[in-house]
């Protein structure tokens, strides 16, 4: 409505409670995991099973990539401490 329509009155009110919600950071860790949930939880899966394997050096790039791609996202916090739990 808002980039349709911003002149109009319903087209304001759009863009305001857009700006609204973007604000709002626990909307945006939503918005950021439903994005990022796809990819991540295969990577995650990935790097689970190299890490059960004892190859952890295999798991590394799935982990990093989750970090680097989704930085938001809560898999990064899960990456990072299965990064961490790693680290020698």
């Amino acid at each position: 409505m808002a980039a349709r329509f911003p002149k109009t009155e319903a087209g304001t009110a759009a863009a305001d409670k857009a700006k609204a919600l973007r604000a709002d950071p626990a909307v945006m860790r939503t918005i950021h995991n439903a994005a990022a949930e796809k990819d991540c939880k295969g990577w995650l899966s990935m790097a689970r099973n190299f890490t059960k394997a004892g190859f952890n050096d295999k798991a590394r790039p799935y982990l990093e990539r989750i970090i680097s791609t989704y930085p938001e996202s809560d898999f990064a916090k899960q990456a990072k401490e299965m990064l961490d739990a790693m680290a020698p």
